[in-house]
């Protein structure tokens, strides 16, 4: 809703990804369904803040299950990062 440009990570043909960060306030399920190709094929980490006061980590875990990805650990002091792996 600003005056920045949005594309799906998908829509770049990447041809390697190693890790990926998501801090994107709120916006993660389109960030996910946009990435979810990208994910599939490199299956990289993922650092991503999911907000628990906004009940994003439910959503979040059962978006990242449907891609294989499981949520590991909290990140760090705050309640909102969190790391996710395939399997």
């Amino acid at each position: 809703a600003g005056p920045y440009p949005v594309m799906p990570l998908d829509s770049l043909a990447l041809e390697r990804v190693d890790f990926l960060k998501i801090d994107i306030e709120g916006g993660f399920l389109d960030a996910l369904r946009g990435a979810a190709e990208t994910l599939r094929r490199f299956r990289p980490p993922v650092w991503i803040e999911l907000r628990p006061k906004f009940g994003e980590v439910e959503p979040g875990e059962q978006a990242f299950s449907e891609l294989g990805y499981r949520r590991v650990r909290q990140i760090g002091n705050s309640p909102n990062d969190h790391l996710f792996l395939p399997g």
